[in-house]
């Protein structure tokens, strides 16, 4: 095929924007690229300062943590100390005989001593008694001056009720000499109980064994005959 002079010269022109426009293209593309490298590191740089800014207040946040806890647990104790310095002293003890169950507190007072919040006076049957100040009088009453002890009872009869009351009483005495006073003047109590009678302070495990078929009682069995 042959081109005019002045196709030849379009023909050269094409040729020129063509490539004048892929170098353009190239450029375009270097630029582009230099950016995205350029945005890339800048990004990193952004992230790791986010890091440092995030780390750093973490670090804050966990000293502060920390000064809190340790002003709580500073205030905490105090509290517990006034606390411990404000408990008023009082020992419970617990006195049972057959279902007859006594819980007895003691605590520094005046010599009160009540069942069920009446005076010991006001039990029935008064002959038993003599069974609740059994205790005082073994010890005296000047181990009972200073103090308060109010006894509850419930469960089963009088009697058991009333030995229920005594042991619980002891026992009474004797802990809060272990936990207030002095451990010399407890064993010395303990022992001047135990001497006199061990139920004092110590429960009695016994009890009535029920009546069975063929017999008046629980072992007792009727006359047999032969003839």
């Amino acid at each position: 095929m042959k081109y005019n002079n002045s196709q030849q010269n379009r023909m050269k022109k094409d040729e020129r924007t063509t490539k004048f426009n892929k170098d353009q293209i190239n450029q375009g593309e270097l630029i582009f690229r230099q950016e995205g490298k350029d945005n890339k590191k800048q990004k990193g740089k952004i992230k790791d300062q986010f890091k440092d800014t995030v780390g750093r207040s973490k670090a804050q946040l966990k000293e502060k943590r920390i000064k809190i806890n340790l002003k709580s647990n500073i205030k905490n104790k105090d509290i517990s100390k006034e606390m411990s310095q404000q408990k008023p002293q009082l020992v419970q003890t617990f006195g049972r005989k057959k279902n007859a169950v006594a819980v007895a507190s003691v605590r520094p007072g005046k010599g009160l001593l009540k069942v069920n919040g009446s005076p010991i006076d006001m039990i029935n049957p008064q002959i038993l008694q003599a069974k609740i100040y059994e205790p005082i009088l073994l010890l005296g009453q000047q181990k009972f001056a200073n103090l308060d002890i109010r006894i509850r009872v419930r469960g089963s009869g009088y009697t058991s009720q009333v030995y229920a009351i005594r042991q619980a009483l002891s026992k009474g005495i004797v802990a809060y000499h272990a936990k207030y006073v002095d451990e010399n003047s407890k064993r010395e109590i303990k022992e001047q109980l135990m001497q006199y009678d061990r139920s004092l302070l110590v429960a009695d495990p016994r009890r009535m064994e029920p009546k069975k078929c063929g017999g008046r009682g629980a072992r007792s069995k009727m006359q047999k005959a032969y003839r």
